[in-house]
């Protein structure tokens, strides 16, 4: 009941009701989040709709919600820390293969059992091995896992029965695709099955090494390259070519080592440097092309009618994510006390470059006005206003460097042998270490404009947010009744977690100079444009008699506070005898 995957969150996975970018997922302590915010999952990879290591790698789960303990933290949601298997001293390993298809799926869910129907055909296929064992007996282990999956899901559509549009026959589209194919050497793909594929590979090691008595080292490395083909399915009311669809490629490289040393009788210290680095590169499927949106006979709004290349949101779309952290975290039992304190450092570096629309957008009320060369109902596109580059090599993308840390200190009193208490405080901090670009237009004339309006809370182009310290004290305790099998536990405190760095990153390229465009139905600006064909030669305003030189402006307060929230729990747990137990919980959480 504290977990859920949620629609409205692209089946994300909702924790204690918040969003799911507010949960935080580690790999043996290393940061697996798509930290920049773009995955419904919130997990690296997760565009592509794959999981960032294979399911016989791990070992164990850790899922914490309200953890009292204050060396926890960077989350309002859910942390959750995937831990991988180690070797042994017994070489062994797994070999697997798993194959689902329609025949092994339940019908359609409709409701009434005699017109359920079988699932269009499809493919999901995932393979791969374990091996882990003895580099040397008793002091050097390893553990390999590497696994590939290929689904594969078929989209037919029958055209001539199905879309209610004008031009609905085979040989009307044929000669649409012999059009373009003739008028530019352009192919728009297949509008009959449009597949959905997925590709990817995974691997995932790790090494121990019992140095000493007192001291083990684990080092782990994971690799996940995936490949997703999105291609637009076709319906009742639009023919969607495949070329309109896009590739979502991603590659993940995910590096943990930890040091756990016992120093003296009563101390302990637990050392982790991680580090992952993380490439999205969307791209159109097929040769770049402006986008066409033909509503034929259709409703004039929309993604209707024959729609028809690039993905305007493909065109320029580049992420990548590299993220370092530090942590350590020292151990002391003195009498009752069991304390813990240390601090973590985390760096992340962002590179987005994202311009939509840049090889243009045209509609046309008819196939015949596409024919003629007639101006279109809507034209739209977008460019960068700092260089004349419409790729992923543009300058104008975001670009920043995220500095974070956090202290804290963490004390376990065993009162006696029913009654623990936990008290902890943490403090985290986060430091813009990039400035944005600043536009004396904006700061000059826009802002004061926009503050006649609005309470602009010290938000001006050029600001970095200065983040406060957050501090969040927690209190915490576990009471057990041994006669009655009964444990009683819960708290109190504070959380502070991290924010999807694609909201305030906005500043860093949205910021007025660097991406420019226009959106026009004016039938006057319409009449001086005509369909260019080539994707890079698109209509800028200054050729359309348009005075427009700005682009959007995303600004941020000055004293930017990331999430917070106060959560409590209290829960009971009883065992019932015979392998039996229940438990009843109850959780609370404020937003502040």
């Amino acid at each position: 009941p504290q977990a859920k995957l949620s629609s409205a969150n692209g089946e994300g996975l909702t924790i204690a009701g918040q969003n799911p970018k507010f949960n935080s997922f580690y790999v043996d302590g290393a940061l697996n989040n798509d930290v920049f915010g773009l995955a419904n999952s919130g997990t690296n990879g997760g565009q592509t709709s794959t999981p960032p290591l294979s399911i016989d790698a791990i070992d164990q789960f850790q899922v914490v919600i309200s953890p009292y303990d204050a060396s926890l933290g960077n989350f309002t949601g859910g942390g959750i820390n995937a831990i991988t298997k180690s070797g042994t001293n017994t070489t062994k390993g797994s070999l697997y293969y798993y194959f689902r298809n329609q025949d092994l799926a339940g019908k359609t869910p409709n409701g009434e059992k005699v017109d359920a129907t079988k699932f269009a055909e499809f493919q999901n296929k995932t393979y791969g091995f374990s091996v882990g064992g003895p580099i040397v007996k008793n002091k050097i282990f390893y553990f390999i896992n590497a696994e590939s999956q290929r689904d594969l899901r078929p989209q037919p559509f029958d055209v001539t029965n199905s879309y209610t549009g004008a031009t609905k026959t085979v040989a009307q589209i044929q000669t649409l695709k012999d059009f373009l194919k003739s008028k530019g050497n352009y192919d728009p793909g297949t509008y009959l099955d449009n597949p959905e594929t997925i590709n990817a590979d995974r691997i995932s090691t790790k090494i121990d090494w019992n140095i000493s008595e007192k001291q083990k080292l684990s080092v782990s490395y994971r690799y996940t390259k995936a490949d997703r083909y999105n291609t637009n399915t076709s319906s009742n009311v639009a023919v969607q070519f495949g070329n309109n669809g896009w590739i979502q490629p991603n590659k993940t490289h995910s590096l943990s080592a930890e040091l756990k040393s016992i120093i003296g009788k009563n101390a302990s210290n637990k050392f982790l440097f991680t580090y992952s680095n993380v490439a999205d590169d969307r791209s159109p499927i097929g040769d770049p092309y402006p986008r066409i949106v033909i509503y034929d006979g259709l409703a004039t709004s929309g993604s209707q009618g024959l729609i028809i290349g690039s993905d305007p949101s493909s065109n320029v779309n580049i992420l990548t994510q590299k993220n370092w952290s530090i942590i350590d975290v020292v151990k002391l039992n003195v009498g009752k006390h069991a304390l813990s304190f240390g601090g973590e450092w985390e760096y992340n570096d962002v590179k987005n470059a994202f311009i939509q629309r840049v090889f243009g957008e045209y509609r046309y009320s008819t196939v015949a006005d596409f024919y003629n060369n007639l101006s279109p109902l809507y034209y739209r596109t977008a460019y960068s206003l700092i260089d004349n580059i419409n790729n992923d090599a543009t300058a104008a993308a975001a670009q920043f460097k995220i500095g974070k840390g956090a202290g804290f200190i963490n004390d376990d009193i065993r009162v006696n042998d029913k009654l623990s208490i936990n008290l902890g405080v943490r403090a985290d901090y986060y430091k813009w270490l990039s400035v944005p670009y600043s536009d004396p237009y904006a700061n000059n004339v826009a802002i004061p404009k926009y503050a006649t309006l609005y309470d602009m809370q010290g938000a001006k182009s050029g600001l970095a947010p200065k983040v406060p310290l957050s501090i969040s004290p927690r209190v915490g305790f576990t009471y057990k009744i041994p006669e009655e099998n009964i444990v009683i536990r819960g708290g109190v405190g504070l959380f502070t977690g991290r924010i999807p760095l694609v909201w305030p990153g906005g500043v860093f390229n949205n910021n007025g100079l660097f991406i420019g465009g226009y959106t026009t139905t004016n039938s006057t600006v319409l009449a001086n444009i005509k369909f260019r064909q080539d994707p890079f030669n698109q209509w800028r305003a200054s050729e359309v008699g348009l005075g427009v030189t700005k682009g959007g402006l995303n600004l941020i307060a000055e004293k930017f506070r990331n999430p917070r929230v106060f959560r409590t729990s209290l829960a009971v747990d009883k065992k019932l005898g015979d392998g039996w137990s229940t438990t009843v919980e109850g959780l609370f959480s404020k937003n502040i």
